[in-house]
């Protein structure tokens, strides 16, 4: 359910901070590009780490809101990776926690998606979700099952919605999405 002729983002459920990302790293050996909290870049050593890890940071409402602000340099570059064709993964629930549940989706993967629709012309532009699910939450070396979803063509699905503002665009693709994910 990957698609290989555009852009793609994917959209993980986020039970386990760092291993959905490793989960979603090992599901193909192309190159991708993840966003992990802010707080985590206020070490310099770290913040390099993670900057050549392929990882930007992205603020969250709990930062306050003149620091969400910020994420237009990071909004940017995400566009600029996925007009590269590299994959951009953001986990669009904001935050984890060890359940098997979805926590309400945050607004930031699609103004990501509009922006970068917008800027990608022709190119298709897809957002992905997955579903991931650990047999054990806090066991070392658990199974883990990743599921691919069916993907929503961000293009098709605006000209599905044309007439709607971009912030209703914004909430029906949100909707779309929570439910895909679920599946």
């Amino acid at each position: 359910n990957v698609p290989t002729d555009g852009a793609v983002i994917f959209a993980p459920n986020h039970t386990n901070a760092l291993q959905d990302a490793l989960a979603v790293l090992f599901i193909s050996d192309e190159h991708k590009v993840f966003v992990a909290r802010a707080d985590m870049f206020r070490s310099k050593v770290f913040a390099k780490i993670l900057n050549w890890l392929k990882i930007m940071p992205i603020r969250r409402m709990r930062d306050g809101a003149g620091e969400v602000l910020k994420n237009d340099e990071t909004e940017n570059r995400a566009i600029d990776t996925l007009r590269t064709g590299v994959p951009f993964c953001i986990l669009p629930e904001g935050t984890h926690r060890a359940k098997h549940s979805l926590l309400p989706l945050r607004k930031g993967i699609f103004r990501i998606a509009l922006q970068a629709k917008e800027l990608l012309g022709d190119t298709p532009l897809y957002i992905v979700p997955m579903g991931i699910r650990y047999g054990n939450f806090f066991r070392f070396r658990s199974k883990v099952s990743l599921q691919v979803g069916n993907p929503i063509n961000v293009g098709e699905f605006l000209s599905q919605h044309v007439e709607k503002t971009p912030q209703e665009q914004m909430n029906l693709m949100r909707r779309c999405l929570d439910e895909r994910m679920k599946e």
